[in-house]
């Protein structure tokens, strides 16, 4: 089990945070950009046995927040995965994410992806 730095691509005005998580990891704890933008989660990879990822958020005044819990989707489940590859809308608009793997094998190696769109104009 391994914190996973979290790496920030700018592609066309648009922010992707990315982390590849193996078995067991946590993300690292991300500032998301774009506040009051829609946001999408996409994972693929291979998930190995016993595979799961929720992603959580916090809207902690810290660059370390404790107390992080799993957000959910426009249909108000909660973004947990056993099955790849998945893209879903994120619904609760925090300050801060992270994607924690919760299962798999020694072949899981799971891209995590949010997506926050640039301005609209």
């Amino acid at each position: 089990m391994a914190t996973v730095p979290v790496t920030r691509i700018s592609f066309l005005g648009s922010i992707i945070l990315r982390w590849v998580l193996g078995n067991g990891d946590v993300g690292a704890v991300a500032t998301m950009p774009g506040a009051g933008h829609d946001r999408s989660v996409h994972l693929y990879g291979t998930p190995g046995v016993g595979f799961g990822i929720v992603i959580e958020g916090s809207d902690e005044a810290s660059m370390a927040p404790a107390n992080l819990v799993t957000l959910r989707d426009p249909f108000n489940t909660a973004l947990s995965y056993t099955t790849l590859p998945q893209l879903r809308t994120i619904l609760d608009p925090c300050l801060h994410v992270r994607p924690r793997n919760t299962g798999g094998d020694g072949t899981t190696s799971v891209t995590v992806d949010i997506f926050t769109p640039g301005s609209r104009r």
